[in-house]
């Protein structure tokens, strides 16, 4: 659910044909006014009404790149040829907006159908929900209810004890800034299914962690991303709102929004649109599940259609019942992943007047992007999981792309995508064999690395997303795609290999073939 770190991820306590619209259009809507099966018809006809207008709204004057900023659907399709080419993404829907409208294109194929997604099909966005998150506390604090220094303890039952340091309590704007002295995830986190993590972890076992952790120093002090710490921050509000997570997005900013789409709970009518999810090497995987003490920070289900709703209301495009609150959410509070990032209600906020939050799970990954000051967005969801590539220009796919394709409409024509990703190179199967074996590490279970045809795997018990595809850069150093990592093998002068290196994030493990 979180941008692309990879180490940690590894281990398995640590989790988490182009086609496009009519120009000059909306693109076409499939019946959602099913969306919530509690939801009124009157309610339902209103939210589509304020979608379709607000939709209509940002797409009047778009004429498929001629005089627009907006890129044309060829242009976007040969710039994104590479990654379907080279098996990074199985399907994607990339939409972009200015103050002129907007285009939502589809790429790859929903499943095996051989039909290209749309607009509206429906992906999981994994952390782009911790926006939606952040914009409920915004929405609290500009309307007075809470304050942003307000101890998250406050909110939550009297038998949970919130850790503080020294007395020093966790406030709300610690969570949303990931500077609460929470961990990435909970200690006590042990997932029955290594490819659904979240899967099970009840409120309760969130409050037994709550009570029995330390935290490791001050809050408000250091920038640690905190999927658990987001969980925490909206079980606290919808709390306080006396209604579940899905409950209070739905009444803060779905339905004033017109978002008919963007739910943690997919009706009878919205669930078909699900497009079934791949991992990184492209193979079938489960949707994630959640419960209610992880929600806010990965379960929300959305279309590009209304994350381009969502993110026109965001830039200013067009105008939104919760402006203040979204304004307020654009603030930066805070340093975020690097010295050039930083970070507001969930918003990283990066040079150029760039406001972005990603998303990745195992079988999916988002992007959102926008500009307040130029009035520009971009939506991207895929229905592949993370896709990460260890090369310093272009690490994660999506977010990649989104940023690239930011700068695009800021006037900057990206560089061609294939001068971005790894090159990849072909590998004797001899020479793949020769790397074939047992590999041991210290204190760990040791690591197998098979031959599957004539590519690569690996696969051990500590490691979540295995077995997985080596990729080869050269005969002996290969990337994998699901984690942020690369595999480099010491070889002897017969060709044989004595031992391997694993590297992620600058992190290291050293395997000893057996």
């Amino acid at each position: 659910m979180m941008r692309a770190r990879a180490f940690t991820a590894l281990l398995l306590v640590i989790p988490l044909a182009c086609s496009s619209s009519t120009p000059g259009t909306t693109p076409p809507r499939e019946d959602a006014s099913s969306r919530r099966d509690a939801a009124s018809t009157d309610a339902v006809a209103t939210t589509d009404s304020a979608r379709d207008a607000a939709a209509d709204a940002a797409a009047d004057a778009w004429t498929d790149g001629q005089g627009s900023e907006l890129p044309s659907n060829e242009a976007l399709a040969a710039w994104l040829q590479p990654v379907f080419a080279q098996g990074y993404v199985h399907g994607m829907v990339v939409g972009v907006l200015d103050a002129t409208g907007s285009a939502v294109y589809g790429f790859g194929t929903v499943g095996t159908t051989g039909i290209a997604p749309t607009g509206d099909t429906i992906f999981q966005i994994g952390s782009v929900s911790k926006t939606f998150t952040g914009l409920l506390l915004a929405s609290q604090v500009a309307g007075g209810a809470l304050s942003a220094s307000e101890p998250v303890q406050n909110l939550l039952p009297a038998s949970v004890t919130v850790p503080t340091w020294h007395g020093l309590p966790i406030t709300l704007q610690d969570l949303t800034t990931h500077t609460s002295g929470l961990p990435e995830a909970p200690t006590n986190l042990t997932p029955t299914d290594p490819l659904n993590p979240w899967a099970g972890y009840s409120v309760q076992d969130l409050y037994t962690f709550l009570n029995g952790y330390a935290l490791p120093y001050a809050p408000g002090t250091q920038f640690v991303y905190s999927d658990v710490g987001e969980g925490l921050l909206g079980l606290a509000l919808s709390l306080k709102a006396g209604t579940t997570y899905d409950g209070d997005v739905q009444s803060v900013i779905a339905g004033p929004l017109g978002l008919v789409d963007t739910t943690s709970m997919l009706s009878a009518s919205q669930q078909p649109r699900l497009a079934p999810a791949y991992d990184g090497d492209l193979n079938p995987i489960e949707a994630w599940t959640f419960t209610e003490a992880d929600a806010p920070a990965g379960a929300l289900r959305s279309t590009v259609n209304d994350l381009l709703v969502y993110g026109a209301a965001q830039a200013g495009v067009t105008t939104s019942p919760i402006a203040a609150a979204m304004t307020l959410s654009h603030k930066p509070i805070t340093q975020s992943f690097d010295l050039t990032d930083e970070i507001g209600y969930n918003w990283i906020v990066s040079p150029g007047n760039i406001l972005w939050h990603n998303g990745g799970l195992y079988g999916g990954a988002a992007f959102v992007g926008f500009d307040p000051v130029e009035h520009k967005v971009v939506a991207i969801l895929l229905d592949t999981g993370a896709l990460n590539t260890p090369t310093p220009v272009f690490s994660d796919v999506p977010t990649s792309l989104g940023l690239l394709l930011m700068h695009w409409l800021q006037g900057t024509p990206p560089p061609p995508v294939d001068t971005l990703l790894p090159a990849l190179v072909s590998v004797p199967t001899q020479t793949l064999a020769n790397l074939v074996g047992t590999y041991d590490f210290s204190g760990m279970d040791s690591m197998q690395v098979t031959l599957n045809g004539d590519t690569l795997e690996a696969n051990a018990d500590w490691l979540w997303y295995f077995p997985a595809k080596l990729y080869p850069t050269s005969a002996t150093t290969f990337n994998l795609r699901a984690v942020q990592a690369s595999v480099s093998f010491e070889v002897g002068g017969d060709g044989g290999a004595s031992g391997l290196t694993l590297t992620a994030e600058g992190q290291s493990l050293q395997g000893t073939k057996s």
